[in-house]
């Protein structure tokens, strides 16, 4: 346990390392965090959409022995039936809140799509799959109560970078029982959680680069690949890939040393060959860090869930 701590205590710092390092890059060519281009679309309100968005904040999703899981939801102005993106942060599956996409959930709710912005329960104190459950049943949760938020339950997309891409890549890929909830009440076992549309950036899409006897996720999947074979196994999106799955827009930076650019190559191609819809779209010169930062990339995303829906933005 106190080797785990120590890990996902050394992914903060990394982090932390990488604002600080950002921070003074912008500083030496005279700038802010909040006026580089590549923040803008999560650090300042939305200026190309007009729509009026409401949000309801902390909203219980899940109820857990101690506590409960919640979400934000926001809402443009009008009758619905809207479509839906569930946002789901990254972090390592260790780290992380649904606040990190606060300012890019409303900039996608003003272009005419109910969000719901979700926290999941953490590793180590809660290994795979909590994750994905968690995951699941927020898709359940959100169909079951599709009238009260204005939600047409057969549009509902999954958004996510990193650890959340992975979540939005199972949530494309996995069976309606290849994950076993044991908690799932009677009334959202009807619903399935799997989803029409997947937005990815960064994502780790398999484990086939963790090396056999590497203990990096072992906080996460209890061991390394040779002696968790199956873990490694269902936690692989590209190896859920069937020819009923979701339609797929893949984002990454060609210098992620984070995730292998090869990791979402091989996905793109998994999907294509078993006849499933993939984009994909390689950031140049960005690293994993970057990319998440990417203004473009994410308009692009949205775009592509407007045409793939034909939604016209809102406007005042």
């Amino acid at each position: 346990m106190v080797l785990n701590r120590f890990r996902v205590t050394a992914i903060s710092v990394v982090w932390s390392m990488f604002v600080v390092m950002t921070a003074s890059r912008a500083a030496a060519q005279g700038m802010s965090l909040a006026t580089l281009p590549e923040l803008r679309s999560h650090a300042a309100t939305d200026t190309r959409g007009n729509a009026t968005v409401s949000r309801k904040n902390g909203i219980a999703f899940r109820s857990l022995d101690r506590g409960s899981l919640k979400c934000d939801i926001y809402m443009p102005e009008g009758d619905g039936p809207f479509p839906a993106v569930l946002v789901i942060h990254g972090g390592a599956w260790a780290w992380g809140s649904k606040s990190v996409y606060v300012r890019l959930s409303k900039r996608i709710a003003t272009r005419g799509f109910v969000v719901m912005a979700i926290n999941y329960r953490l590793a180590p104190k809660h290994p795979f799959p909590a994750q994905i459950l968690d995951a699941q049943y927020a898709v359940r949760w959100l169909r079951h109560h599709a009238q009260e938020y204005r939600v047409d339950p057969q549009r509902i997309a999954a958004l996510g970078y990193s650890a959340g891409g992975h979540l939005a890549c199972l949530l494309g890929t996995a069976d309606d029982q290849a994950f076993v909830d044991p908690d799932l009440p009677e009334e959202l076992s009807r619903y399935s959680p799997r989803v029409p549309v997947v937005i990815a950036g960064g994502a780790v899409c398999d484990l086939d680069w963790v090396d056999e006897n590497s203990t990096k996720l072992a906080y996460w999947l209890g061991g390394t690949p040779s002696s968790q074979p199956e873990a490694y196994r269902l936690a692989s999106p590209r190896l859920h890939v069937s020819p009923d799955d979701a339609r797929f827009f893949l984002y990454h930076g060609t210098r992620d040393q984070i995730v292998p650019m090869e990791c979402a190559e091989r996905m793109h191609e998994t999907l294509r060959r078993a006849g499933c819809s993939s984009e994909l779209h390689l950031l140049k010169n960005r690293d994993h860090f970057w990319a998440f930062f990417e203004t473009a990339i994410v308009d692009d995303a949205v775009e592509y869930l407007k045409r793939e829906w034909q939604i016209n933005e809102l406007r005042k």
